[in-house]
């Protein structure tokens, strides 16, 4: 979704290149200075099933520090303009979020003048701030932890639902409602419980010895992405943070 409105301006072997070198570039900054920063991306609004790495930049580059996130309405039903698949990594809503919307610019106002009102918007873009503000938090409980650390407790955190699939597309703007064709139905996916999250945050910065590695082990190592069984090499490497983290049987 990053760049996508830019990207359609050129021409399909343009667009390509271009892409490609943006995914780079993003990949390239997530391993080195961005390597502790949680990236929480909107999955996008194509009504798609998202499998491969160039759809919707940069939730699906499926970097360890990117949370890509989807959307669900007011009844806990897809949202069916939301972007799916094993590049969505958890979901919470985004339909009719109540927003700031800010007002054609008053040439007499000042800098601090800006006026805005409130509307209920709609879209991934609406549901994302709301996982970036549950990883300020859990960053301010417990601000040890790693940013692969905070997607890991997320997710873990996360509720595993059998959701329906809304037939109904809304406009950002309240009004415009669409007839989508159904599609298939999803099984579990992974939506946020931020209650839960903070409670766990909160046990793990104020927990120590064996319950903390518990702890740790239990809410700190990432799952493997949604739609995909874990290899045997995840689950290795799975098992070997967990030794790690667990002291010895006996003592």
């Amino acid at each position: 979704m990053l760049f996508r409105s830019n990207l359609t301006e050129l021409a399909p072997a343009d667009q390509g290149a271009m892409e490609t070198r943006i995914r780079e570039q993003i990949a390239a900054r997530l391993e080195s200075d961005w390597a502790d920063l949680l990236l929480v991306a909107a999955a996008g609004n194509e009504s798609t099933e998202m499998t491969s790495s160039g759809q919707s930049i940069p939730a699906s580059l499926g970097a360890q520090n990117i949370l890509s996130v989807g959307a669900l309405d007011d009844r806990d039903t897809l949202s069916g303009y939301s972007n799916t698949g094993k590049y969505v990594d958890i979901y919470i809503r985004g339909t009719d979020i109540r927003s700031a919307v800010p007002q054609p610019a008053d040439e007499t106002a000042g800098a601090d003048d800006l006026a805005t009102t409130r509307e209920a918007l709609t879209g991934t873009s609406m549901a994302a701030p709301l996982v970036s503000h549950l990883a300020a938090e859990i960053r301010l409980l417990a601000p040890a932890l790693t940013a692969i650390e905070v997607r890991a407790l997320i997710l873990n955190t996360g509720d595993l639902k059998v959701v329906h699939v809304s037939q109904e597309v809304r406009s950002k703007r309240r009004g415009t409602v669409t007839s989508l064709s159904p599609r298939a139905p999803l099984a579990e996916l992974r939506v946020v419980n931020m209650a839960r999250a903070r409670k766990i945050a909160a046990l793990i910065a104020n927990t120590t010895g064996e319950d903390a590695a518990r702890l740790r082990a239990k809410y700190l190592v990432a799952p493997y992405r949604h739609g995909e069984a874990p290899t045997f090499e995840e689950q290795a490497m799975a098992a070997e943070c967990a030794a790690a983290l667990l002291p010895p049987t006996g003592t």
